[in-house]
């Protein structure tokens, strides 16, 4: 008979499931004789879970607001919070990755997948046909002949396309073009010859324009090269 009571006064019926339980199983409600809320921690969580699941726009609203209202604060709170218990935090978050890690990658692939529909949808990138990577038109040499108007590779590959082929043909097209210059010597002096008058105005012209700015390289130069030695 006492232990019946004892378990009485150390616990109290749900509202909801209507099951004796301990109150340590009850949140604290300050409003009750008691001290602890009616309905136990278990039907309590269902109830927040389904009231969250059928109100997701308007408490998505009302974080927003709320948030927007109340930046500095928050921010300076979870600051606090952070700096008093970064290596609590750290543990917490290394355990929780190495115990979900499965649910994490595959939750990061999808928003990845999201993501990359999100930008193809939008029709303004396009994928490297070298490095496979989503970039933008902007990241592309204009070419006229392609449907989209735009190079299959992006500008990063083609320029270390253009440099390695450069280097490995640099001895040969070195030879070509002396041979090009012997076999056509007396030509090329006559089309130099006929824009020397033309050179030598927009020589002119361009010292004009640019005095302070050849005047300030020259003195870096002087600096630099002949006083440094």
């Amino acid at each position: 008979m006492f232990k019946g009571l004892d378990v009485i006064r150390e616990g109290k019926a749900c509202n909801t499931c209507l099951k004796v339980k301990l109150l340590s199983e009850y949140y604290s409600q300050a409003a009750t004789n008691d001290g602890k809320a009616y309905t136990c921690k278990v039907c309590e969580r269902a109830r927040a879970k389904k009231y969250r699941d059928s109100n997701k726009e308007n408490l998505k609203e009302y974080h927003k607001k709320y948030y927007t209202a109340n930046r500095e604060r928050l921010c300076a709170r979870t600051r606090a919070y952070q700096q008093q218990n970064n290596n609590h935090m750290r543990e917490y978050f290394r355990n929780y990755y190495l115990a979900n890690i499965d649910k994490i990658k595959a939750r990061q692939k999808k928003y990845r997948e999201k993501r990359l529909s999100d930008k193809l949808s939008t029709g303004d990138y396009k994928s490297c046909t070298v490095c496979n990577k989503l970039l933008r038109f902007s990241d592309f040499n204009k070419n006229r002949n392609s449907k989209d108007g735009y190079q299959h590779s992006c500008r990063k590959c083609t320029a270390a396309y253009k440099k390695k082929k450069y280097k490995k043909d640099l001895w040969h097209n070195r030879a070509l073009s002396r041979q090009y210059y012997r076999d056509h010597q007396e030509e090329l002096k006559i089309k130099r010859d006929s824009k020397t008058e033309e050179t030598k105005a927009y020589n002119a012209k361009y010292r004009i324009a640019n005095a302070e700015r050849i005047k300030a390289y020259q003195a870096e130069y002087y600096k630099k090269y002949v006083k440094g030695s």
